[in-house]
Order: C-alpha cells, then sequence, then structure tokens
C-alpha cells in the first residue's frame, strides 16, 4: 500500500535513492516527477503524507484551484 505524490523535477529519483525502503518510483508516472511512499511498512508519519500530497496538488492542479490549499513553507 502507497501513496503517489508529484513532486518538484529530480526529487522523486533523489527520494527514492535516499531512502528506498520507504520511497519508489511508480510505474508509468515516474517519468512524469510522481513518487510513491510506502504505507505498509514501519510506522506513518501523517504529518509527512499531509506535506506531500498537499505539495503535489499543488503542482498537479490548476492554479485557481491551488491557490485555495495553503501549504507551509
Amino acid at each position: 500500500m502507497a501513496v503517489s505524490c508529484k513532486v518538484l523535477p529530480g526529487d522523486n529519483a533523489a527520494l527514492a535513492k535516499a531512502q528506498p525502503d520507504r520511497f519508489y518510483l511508480p510505474a508509468y508516472m515516474a517519468h512524469n516527477g510522481w513518487v510513491a511512499l510506502r504505507l505498509d511498512v514501519g510506522e506513518i508519519d501523517w504529518e509527512e503524507v499531509a506535506e506531500l500530497a498537499a505539495c503535489s496538488y499543488h503542482l498537479a492542479a490548476p492554479k485557481r484551484l491551488a491557490a485555495l490549499v495553503k501549504v507551509e513553507p
């Protein structure tokens, strides 16, 4: 079980390389900047999941809709 999120260019490969037990490059989506965070290993940091999801939404959603969601710097 995992959650896939869009990240900044190159961050997906960096995350997967730095923490291969937690992140992986999802098939058919990784080349577009997506990374998957495993939810079935270890304890889940829900703040990390929320941050990844919010940042992903900002990158993938139309600008008008993305502006409605605040992202902590």
